[in-house]
């Protein structure tokens, strides 16, 4: 994941990044800690039982996100849909819609 996460077009396009992608033990100090907050939910994502990525659940400001990377020559296969999709299988909460608005 660390090479994964590396990529400069994956780090240019993606939303939220390291501060320095090639900082090892910056990337080692963050996932020991993602990898016990109670509040995250993270999936290795394969295929053929091949590791190309991973998707996380987590909490900010009382807010379920989801986060993705997904290793570049595996894009636009479908994978990060169907990652989501078994993700959401495990992960229940779902934003809540807001209160319908009654006007007269």
């Amino acid at each position: 994941m660390f090479e994964q996460m590396r990529d400069p077009e994956s780090v240019r396009m993606a939303a939220f990044t390291a501060e320095n992608p090639d900082d090892r033990t910056a990337f080692d100090v963050h996932m020991a800690k993602v990898r016990t907050s109670p509040e995250v939910t993270t999936r290795a994502v394969t295929v053929d039982g091949r590791l190309v990525g991973s998707i996380a659940s987590f909490v900010v400001d009382g807010d379920t996100e989801v986060t993705y990377w997904i290793d570049r020559p595996f894009w636009g296969q479908g994978i990060a849909g169907r990652a989501l999709a078994l993700l959401l299988e495990s992960v229940r909460v779902r934003p809540c819609s807001p209160a319908p608005r009654v006007t007269m």
